[in-house]
């Protein structure tokens, strides 16, 4: 603009007023020129900016991105729970099928599912993938007093979750790979941070309760949830359990309790989980003895949109589609 204005006044050898005016109209388009030069490279920073917190939010915790990115998180000492989980006979799967398409697909599809069991709610965080496994933390960054329950919940989930979809050959459920899958759950000290190499942000967990948890995973039979005894003495007025054991661990030079988390605790067996306003409070004893028959019933039949284990509240509260399916029997009573 400054050389169009400059050959101009020379050409015309304009001066005084008109010149000054030739100079105030070059400035003006300068600062507009500028000032959409510089929105658009603003919303394109702005969108690279979104779209790399997109990028680093499957890896890292949305609140600590920032710390991440200047390299100001650190690592930190917390007791939270972890979940590891495998499939089963997943090599046998595997010589069977030998489309590699077909297998990474499957894989892929089934570690997918764990993403979203584990990290539904916001609960629990997805920190490393283990072949055809994973590995999950609950408990951190958000400091929580129900990590313990939250990792256990998060388990059936996806016990729940692999059964339907080997049982559903529709196109919303494709089958998993594998014949079964393994879980466990166990809490215990560990240390928290970008524990990878430094070319390589993350956020991972390392320390003694992650090895014992990958110790007790093949310990589990096909389908089921097997949890240690610090599990079990914080969660057991929760879920119902089957004493599995009590094992050497591998490597480790030490022993470890067992249970198998069977189900949640029955409304007739935990009054706690009745609201204190209900009038199952008021009836002098007496509930009906196929109640849980009834409210099963009532799931499959008045409920067959819901998935009442993927529908669990906000809160990460007990299986809240199963306190509809009561209350509907309640009200058939009172």
């Amino acid at each position: 603009v400054f050389l169009v204005v400059a050959t101009v006044l020379a050409i015309t050898k304009l001066t005084g007023a008109a010149a000054s005016i030739l100079a105030i109209i070059a400035i003006c388009a300068i600062l507009a020129i500028g000032i959409l030069v510089n929105s658009e490279t603003n919303r394109l920073v702005c969108d690279q900016s979104v779209r790399l917190r997109s990028i680093l939010s499957q890896t890292i915790p949305e609140q600590l991105i920032d710390d991440a990115v200047y390299n100001r998180y650190g690592y930190k000492n917390l007791n939270i729970s972890i979940i590891a989980v495998d499939l089963a006979k997943s090599t046998a799967w595997q010589s069977k099928i030998k489309d590699p398409v077909k297998i990474g697909e499957g894989i892929q599809q089934f570690q997918s599912m764990l993403f979203e069991a584990i990290q539904q709610s916001n609960l629990g965080r997805y920190v490393a993938d283990t072949g055809d496994g994973c590995i999950g933390i609950f408990g951190t960054p958000e400091q929580t007093v129900s990590h313990s329950l939250d990792a256990v919940m998060a388990g059936l989930r996806i016990l729940y979750r692999y059964q339907q979809g080997c049982k559903n050959d529709s196109d919303k459920f494709s089958p998993f790979p594998g014949s079964g899958v393994r879980i466990a759950v166990h809490t215990g000290s560990v240390v928290v941070g970008n524990t990878g190499p430094k070319q390589k942000q993350g956020y991972n967990v390392i320390g003694p309760a992650v090895n014992q948890t990958a110790r007790i995973e093949p310990l589990a039979p096909d389908n089921s949830i097997i949890i240690s005894q610090e599990i079990y003495e914080r969660i057991n007025k929760y879920f119902d359990f089957d004493y599995y054991g009590e094992f050497d661990l591998k490597g480790l030079n030490e022993q470890m309790k067992t249970w198998l988390v069977t189900g949640v605790k029955k409304i007739t067996t935990n009054s706690s989980r009745i609201p204190p306003n209900c009038k199952f409070h008021n009836i002098d004893g007496f509930v009906p003895l196929d109640i849980e028959q009834q409210i099963a019933n009532r799931q499959r039949h008045n409920f067959t949109n819901i998935d009442f284990m993927a529908q669990s509240a906000l809160d990460g509260g007990l299986f809240h589609g199963r306190a509809v399916a009561l209350y509907t029997v309640a009200f058939m009573y009172f």
